[in-house]
């Protein structure tokens, strides 16, 4: 089918691109709330995947705190 490589490139960039900005939405979230964002933690966030970045998100917004469990 023609197109359908360029979707799924196209497809990849958009994810990609919404990792990216999961991964910024985290860091200014720990800023803000004076949460550390360690080594550790950092090099977690950076091998997340999206579903998780989101989990991750909405419990610091939440709680306002890093979680004990990290989202699987």
């Amino acid at each position: 089918m023609p197109g359908t490589l360029y979707e799924e490139i196209v497809a990849r960039g958009e994810v990609k691109g919404r990792v990216a900005e999961a991964r910024v939405a985290i860091a200014d979230l720990c800023e803000a709330f004076g949460i550390a964002l360690t080594p550790e933690r950092d090099a977690w966030v950076q091998a997340a995947e999206l579903h998780q970045l989101h989990e991750l998100r909405a419990h610091l917004k939440r709680e306002r705190a890093w979680p004990e469990t990290l989202p699987g």
